[in-house]
């Protein structure tokens, strides 16, 4: 990333869905997989991605263009898409959630995760948004660790139990 030129902005244009979407798909480890991702369809197990994951994230994408509760923001770098975050805003209670923040695989470790986390800061601030949550797959080692050096902490345990 040495060199480049980073442009993190909100995604508006629902043309980008699919963009988006082939992105998450290339990028998403089995790791990544939380309990969001089991409960909304996205996989089907720990571990197992949903098979039409694609279809599923690039109507999620198109939907929150048009939602303002819901917003995409990309990352891109030379042009080159290579970040994406999904945030859910609540504003009668001041909190956001991220459900997504994924860097490609190519730029993980160069520091974008936490020029996009201090984005998303910035933009909640804005926003009068007082928390920021997120969840991570109980596998995510490397993103636990991230996130604790940004200083998120630990605030509940999810359990699931498959019948």
């Amino acid at each position: 990333m040495a060199g480049g030129e980073i442009e993190i902005a909100w995604c508006r244009d629902p043309g980008m869905a699919d963009a988006i979407a082939l992105f998450f798909v290339e990028n998403a480890d089995p790791t990544y997989i939380s309990h969001g991702e089991i409960m909304f369809g996205r996989a089907v197990a720990l571990g197992q991605w949903a098979d039409d994951l694609f279809e599923q994230v690039a109507r999620e994408a198109r939907e929150a263009i048009d939602d303002p509760a819901e917003a995409f923001a990309v990352a891109r770098l030379d042009g080159e898409l290579v970040g994406l975050v999904e945030i859910h805003f609540d504003d009668r209670y001041h909190f956001a959630v991220i459900n997504d923040l994924m860097i490609s695989r190519t730029a993980r470790g160069a520091g974008l995760g936490k020029r996009f986390i201090d984005w998303v800061e910035e933009q909640c601030r804005e926003r009068g948004i007082r928390r920021l949550f997120l969840e991570s797959g109980i596998g995510n080692a490397r993103a636990h660790e991230f996130f604790e050096r940004e200083g998120f902490v630990k605030t509940a345990v999810t359990m699931m139990r498959e019948l």
